[in-house]
């Protein structure tokens, strides 16, 4: 499980998948985290039934007391055990350098969290307020960025005209598909003609929705609809993110569907050991979640490399340039590249901007494994 997650970080959505209407009744629950009050949805599929229980939880109480907690036979970890034991001295996903005219604080983002894990800590909500600008991977706010076109993105989206998803799939895998439709909703005859990266996106976002884990509480729709004077940057645009995803190698993107297709108890496991290692401020965890070390090919190294390390560069080279200009950078970057040798945090240190790690309490950790003795080439 080591290509799914790094996927879901692109957060592309494709407009035109619709819901099946199904005759089969699912079942969520969703409870109130301080009183725990249950309130039971049901619905032709997971979604639905989620957004029912989520909907009736909400009419009694605010939705930052309201989480799912179970979707059919699998619970859902709730914001307080994925928050379980940590201290004022945990570490954040956060850096900063105060030390030069522009100040910049780098922390690593979640894209899709529950209402109930927010507010978000005390010192990065401060280093926004004390922004002039937020700097984004992509401005999700945007439906539109000016860098691709209708037909463009249906050339790159899409398989040509003599394939299908289904030609490519197993009977196993195309069964394990065929029950995530009749749970999500999903239409089998948009994502057939879906290259296999962008049905798995669309596949694992949906499964995240009826979990109960939605964009809209993610931290960058969060910071950007409280913008307000603040200049917004983004280091890259729609039409980058996706031709990476299009031009990875097809026997990576049937990994990447094949994974996306994991049972629930799985797929729920994954997503939350994930967020809990964000706030924990486990790197290793979170490195772990998106390195295969027993994965040694050809395509795999280049899709690791184009996903990760060449975008970091690239990023990084942007924020060195910002950074000539006097501000307060609040940069928000999906949490997988700040981590590892080939990290943001790590080039920005080799090329004379000392970072410096915060802690849940404000104050500053030490900036032990920060640096790689590996010598970066961009």
């Amino acid at each position: 499980m080591k290509l799914i997650m790094p996927i879901v970080i692109i957060l592309v959505y494709i407009d035109s998948l619709a819901a099946d209407t199904q005759t089969r009744a699912y079942e969520a629950i969703a409870t109130d985290s301080v009183h725990q009050s249950r309130y039971v949805g049901k619905g032709v599929n997971m979604v639905a039934a989620s957004l029912q229980a989520i909907n009736r939880c909400e009419a009694a109480h605010t939705p930052q007391k309201c989480e799912i907690t179970r979707i059919g036979s699998t619970a859902i970890a709730t914001a307080q055990e994925i928050k379980a034991n940590i201290g004022p001295n945990t570490p954040l996903m956060m850096w900063q350098n105060k030390n030069r005219r522009s100040q910049i604080s780098i922390v690593g983002s979640v894209h899709s969290l529950k209402a109930t894990l927010l507010p978000l800590p005390d010192p990065i909500d401060q280093a926004f307020e004390q922004s002039s600008h937020v700097v984004v991977e992509t401005n999700v706010l945007q439906a539109d960025d000016g860098s691709t076109s209708r037909a463009w993105l249906v050339d790159q989206l899409t398989l040509a005209p003599e394939q299908s998803l289904r030609s490519m799939l197993n009977d196993r895998n195309f069964e394990q598909l065929q029950k995530i439709l009749r749970n999500t909703g999903l239409k089998f005859e948009t994502l057939d003609r879906l290259k296999p990266a962008f049905a798995a996106t669309n596949i694992v976002n949906a499964r995240l929705d009826a979990f109960g884990f939605s964009r809209k509480w993610g931290m960058e729709q969060q910071f950007l609809e409280r913008a307000d004077f603040r200049t917004i940057v983004s280091l890259e645009t729609t039409k980058q993110q996706i031709t990476l995803l299009a031009q990875t190698a097809m026997e990576i993107q049937l990994r990447i569907l094949s994974e996306s297709l994991v049972s629930d108890t799985e797929l729920e496991s994954m997503v939350t050991s994930l967020v809990s290692a964000w706030w924990h401020g486990d790197d290793v965890a979170i490195e772990n979640s998106f390195q295969d070390d027993s994965e040694n090919s050809e395509a795999y190294e280049n899709f690791q490399r184009n996903l990760l390390d060449k975008r970091n560069f690239q990023m990084a080279d942007k924020i060195i340039e910002l950074l000539d200009v006097p501000g307060h950078y609040f940069v928000l970057i999906g949490a997988a590249h700040l981590i590892g040798s080939n990290s943001i945090i790590n080039i920005l240190q080799e090329r004379g901007i000392t970072l410096q790690r915060v802690a849940n309490d404000g104050s500053i950790q030490l900036n032990e494994n920060l640096m790689s003795k590996e010598k970066y080439e961009s």
